[in-house]
């Protein structure tokens, strides 16, 4: 475990910049950029679902387990800040034709490579168990055992939703109001219902990144003021800490600081890049890691190569993942760039 964090440091630092001017980087949010800092998070998610697997006993290496768990939900805040952002990107430049499109170009696509995934799992499922539940299939089938795929979703007809009913380019306020609140609605239905508070602490920074999409010039001319930038990093970084640790038993506190982290996220990436091809390809290949990374993890615990070594158990899982990866982008990806003649997903 620590192996592994180290690595991911090590390609952190591999080709690392910093601009400490008023200004920062200016193109901080530019695609290539951003794959990056989704390249980062999706390595510290690989690391976090396999630590669900692996059981330490070498002191460094539980040092290293509780690093991974104190970063928790916060690992996917890079994914739904920048969906939001690349979604809102979209909508200015191409306006209501790209919204009537959504439901094919990025509902339905996120849909098919699923369940193409799915139907695999499944499959897997029934031949390490000997058998299979029904509700399983349903609930898998219907995404809703994977809540991120599940949420994806939702935030995606939601903008759907709130740009047909307002689409004034002069005036986006009702436009985020309206999707803010269906997410927060979404948010209020699933604690209601008492479902597990990962499925929605994290949603809301989807529309922080379609308000920094449109607010984006403004923010930046504010934030270029050092005073002004450093005293709201150093405050909701201080603030984040104190209601993790203190208040973390309440929802609307876990929300509100993981929408904190997000501005953080933004703010520390307008001064430091991460930007190399190691992390820009796992970056543009996220969705595929994402829905992919388990099986190894699963194959490869079913045969109790965890009990051998760690490393070698993590070491097989990384470079089945990589396999994985590869043969799903030249089949099903290959198959929707070409329905669609457009490049597939970008969550």
């Amino acid at each position: 475990m620590i192996v592994s964090l180290l690595i991911i440091l090590f390609i952190c630092l591999w080709k690392i910049k910093f601009n400490f001017s008023k200004e920062g980087f200016s193109n901080y949010l530019e695609k290539n950029k951003t794959d990056s800092i989704k390249g980062l998070f999706i390595l510290i998610v690989f690391v976090s679902h396999f630590n669900k697997y692996a059981q330490y006993s070498w002191l460094p290496d539980i040092y290293a387990f509780r690093i991974i768990g104190v970063i928790g939900q916060a690992m996917v805040v890079p994914f739904l800040v920048y969906s939001g952002y690349g979604v809102m990107q979209s909508i200015k430049r191409k306006g209501i034709e790209y919204v009537k499109a959504m439901p094919k170009n990025r509902i339905l696509k996120v849909l098919v490579i699923f369940e193409f995934v799915n139907v695999f799992k499944i499959v897997l499922k029934f031949i390490l168990n000997g058998s299979l539940e029904l509700d399983y299939i349903i609930l898998s089938t219907l995404t809703w055992l994977d809540w991120f795929i599940f949420a994806i979703i939702i935030l995606y007809f939601a903008t759907y939703v709130a740009y047909l009913v307002f689409k004034n380019k002069n005036n986006y306020t009702p436009f985020i109001l309206i999707i803010t609140a269906i997410t927060v609605l979404y948010v209020i239905v699933l604690s209601l219902l008492g479902v597990a508070r990962y499925y929605y602490d994290t949603v809301l920074c989807y529309s922080l990144g379609i308000i920094w999409s449109i607010y984006q010039d403004k923010l930046d001319k504010i934030f270029a003021k050092n005073v002004i930038f450093y005293f709201v990093l150093i405050m909701l970084a201080i603030t984040s800490l104190l209601l993790k640790y203190f208040l973390s038993e309440y929802s609307i506190v876990v929300i509100l600081t993981y929408v904190m982290i997000g501005v953080l996220l933004l703010l520390i990436t307008k001064k430091v890049q991460i930007n190399n091809g190691i992390l820009n390809w796992c970056g543009k290949h996220l969705f595929d890691i994402y829905l992919v990374h388990r099986i190894p993890m699963d194959i490869f615990y079913a045969l109790e190569i965890n009990l051998m070594s760690n490393y070698l158990y993590f070491g097989l899982c990384a470079i089945a993942t990589l396999a994985l990866v590869i043969v799903l982008d030249f089949t099903i990806n290959k198959w929707v760039k070409r329905l669609n003649k457009k490049q597939v997903i970008n969550c």
